[in-house]
């Protein structure tokens, strides 16, 4: 795929394509390339993928919009909705799922701290600065889908 649409200024993840542009023109000359290079080259498209004259659309975890990148509220969800961790193991896997969130929520290192000196501890105790923290990621992450 890489080599069939080289040099056309798309977005490209395996056999994703992302075709955008600053405005409707720039989009649309885009777009006729990439389709007369997939002519060129006899690339399929699956007509059940393709979306076209949207302002978002979900790609490889997150929200690309007319705005910017977004988280893709279908990953912070789980973030949402998580319990406090009862254990190291719950919480390496919080840990895990906040490193997504590391782009779109300034300072997330320095919120996080206490959780991931919990996570190095001898000994699993979740205390009210671990739950101060927590809470203040969650609300941030919701914020930062808005």
């Amino acid at each position: 795929m890489e080599e069939a649409f080289e040099n056309l200024n798309l977005g490209l993840i395996v056999d994703d394509i992302v075709i955008c542009g600053a405005d409707d023109s720039e989009h649309d000359e885009r777009l006729k390339a990439a389709l007369e290079r997939a002519r060129e080259k006899n690339v399929k498209f699956n007509q059940e993928k393709c979306v076209f004259g949207t302002e978002s659309i979900p790609y490889f975890g997150h929200l690309l919009t007319s705005e910017g990148i977004k988280p893709d509220p279908e990953k912070t969800r789980a973030i949402t909705e998580m319990p406090p961790p009862e254990n190291s193991e719950q919480l390496q896997k919080l840990l895990g799922m906040l490193n997504y969130l590391s782009r779109y929520i300034p300072n997330l290192s320095s919120l996080n701290k206490s959780l991931r000196e919990l996570a190095r501890a001898d000994e699993y105790k979740w205390k009210p600065a671990h739950e101060k923290a927590f809470s203040k990621i969650k609300l941030l992450q919701q914020l930062s889908i808005l």
